[in-house]
């Protein structure tokens, strides 16, 4: 989550778990509810107790208050309204904890805190408030003008151009005896002819049968490489960094190797599994502590730990579930 250094009245949104089963926290009493912000380097804000109870989900901003979201379709979501001061500029980052008692996890979210937009320059070149204004300004009254023109196009002459037709689509703007030396932009329509080159990838183009046969070229070569680049219709992507950083990748790619698929071959009870292919070269135990998570059917998204392990058969003891897992149910230990 990003908030822009100064924002204003910013709601965040947890969801709160029981810490006996791991299962949606609903019909919290909104007064125990302590709130606290860290912002990156500095004291942690003074704990303070949610304030009060929201009159509805979309009830306006108020500091410190609270709102359980939905306990039947949402249930677990409570919507968190903080004070200004957590999201001040100055730091790159506040982490916003949301505490209940020892009967529920306490919740924390980190929010990116982004410098505010300060434009120093434009195109390389200092600057002020004022020069800024200016250039506003004069746009302004330029996109305002109705009245016939004097556009200066070369150092002989001036041609006029009746902006009120250059603004209308069916119109055309004859500019059959100008001549113009430098085009920086995109020219829209037919082109009669070239004097002078144009810049392209192969060098300097004088004619348009040259520029097209460029064009022609490109094409051949860009259909070319993208084959090679496809996989059954997909761009192949190999991530060699994230956000420029290969040591982040790597421990991406290391964490990701550690996750294990399952498939449910017997499923016996709330608290217990198996998964006969887990057991081949594994001791009793061996993925205590570890969390599995449901990726389809009645148990998909759900998530527990696992208390016990036999090796020989693939049987998982778990924290209880909602409903028996059923053969074929698909699963990831993480």
């Amino acid at each position: 989550m990003n908030v822009t250094g100064g924002g204003t009245n910013v709601t965040t949104y947890f969801m709160m778990r029981l810490t006996a089963t791991g299962r949606a926290a609903t019909g919290l009493t909104i007064a125990t509810f302590d709130l606290q912000y860290t912002r990156t380097g500095v004291a942690p804000a003074a704990k303070v107790d949610a304030a009060g109870t929201l009159a509805a989900a979309g009830t306006a901003h108020t500091d410190n208050y609270m709102f359980e979201v939905d306990s039947t379709s949402s249930p677990g979501l409570y919507r968190v309204d903080w004070p200004d001061a957590a999201f001040a500029a100055g730091v790159p980052q506040v982490h916003l904890s949301l505490k209940y008692d020892s009967t529920v996890f306490t919740e924390v979210l980190a929010v990116d805190i982004d410098a505010p937009v300060n434009t120093t320059k434009v195109s390389g070149t200092a600057q002020t408030a004022l020069d800024i204004n200016d250039i506003l300004a004069d746009t302004a009254e330029l996109n305002g003008t109705k009245v016939p023109q004097t556009l200066n196009l070369t150092a002989l002459g001036n041609i006029g151009i009746d902006w009120e037709n250059v603004e209308n689509n069916a119109t055309a703007v004859d500019l059959a005896f100008t001549t113009v030396s430098t085009i920086s932009g995109n020219v829209d329509g037919s082109v009669g002819s070239v004097l002078g080159g144009l810049n392209t990838t192969a060098g300097t183009i004088t004619t348009l049968d040259a520029l097209d046969t460029e064009q022609d070229t490109q094409h051949t070569t860009t259909q070319g490489r993208l084959p090679a680049a496809l996989s059954s219709g997909n761009m192949k992507c190999d991530a060699l960094a994230i956000s420029g950083s290969a040591t982040a990748a790597d421990k991406l790619e290391a964490s990701a190797e550690t996750i294990i698929n399952g498939t449910i071959t017997t499923g016996t009870s709330e608290t217990e599994f198996a998964d006969s292919s887990l057991s081949a070269g594994l001791d009793d135990n061996h993925y205590n502590g570890r969390v599995v998570i449901f990726l389809d059917n009645a148990l998909i998204k759900q998530a527990t730990d696992i208390t016990d392990f036999v090796a020989a058969t693939g049987t998982f003891t778990v924290t209880a579930l909602t409903v028996t897992p059923s053969i074929g149910d698909t699963f990831i230990i993480v």
